[in-house]
């Protein structure tokens, strides 16, 4: 009953058409979030996440809390590996799982927490960038393209090859976010054609 209510929560609501608005480039709608993000040292968020390829379709729990830009993200599965746990910063990244440690490396040796946890689950998740995108941000360092509807709420933004649906804005302690996320890569090279990750809000602590 509990994964039903997962798929249909995830994956029967119809994604917003991106097709017909104008697409902008421009930095200034992004100054102030830039300025809300930045004041937000202490914060957790949870959602609930899905995965989808043309062999996967995996469906998890996450619970990402960062103090001070130190992160600790706790996913409960299946996502292929039941519980994982994420903490670092910008000079490490820990993996690990209910039985200690699964990996360990620093990332001026190239390791990341994307990357490691992409390699132990086995399917693409682009978690640096999700922690601006779920932010309603562009990462930082990379061109993009965005769309805004009559409210004047981000609903699309183009970057990294990926493109991310915004929908279902609501009140989060003060700060109005969307509940809904989707982020679709249509090419990812050999390993996987397309992917598309999902995320739904269940709540934001500030």
């Amino acid at each position: 009953m509990l994964l039903a209510v997962f798929l249909s929560a995830c994956q029967t609501v119809p994604e917003r058409s991106l097709d017909n608005g104008e697409w902008l480039t421009d930095e200034v709608f992004f100054v102030q979030r830039q300025i809300d993000f930045e004041s937000q040292e202490k914060w957790e968020y949870s959602a609930r996440v899905g995965v989808v390829t043309s062999e996967h379709n995996e469906q998890a729990n996450i619970v990402w809390a960062s103090n001070n830009q130190v992160n600790n993200v706790r996913l409960f599965g299946p996502l292929g590996v039941g519980q994982v746990q994420l903490d670092f910063d910008q000079d490490s990244v820990q993996l690990s799982d209910r039985s200690g440690v699964l990996h360990h490396g620093l990332t001026s040796q190239g390791d990341t927490a994307e990357k490691l946890l992409s390699n132990i689950v086995g399917l693409p998740i682009p978690l640096d960038a999700l922690s601006y995108w779920m932010f309603v941000l562009p990462q930082p360092g990379a061109v993009y393209e965005y769309q805004v509807d009559e409210q004047n709420d981000l609903v699309g933004l183009k970057q990294l090859g990926w493109q991310i649906v915004y929908s279902d804005y609501r009140d989060y302690g003060g700060n109005l976010l969307p509940r809904r996320l989707t982020a679709t890569k249509s090419d990812w090279g050999d390993r996987v054609e397309k992917v598309t990750v999902r995320l739904v809000t269940n709540d934001w602590k500030w």
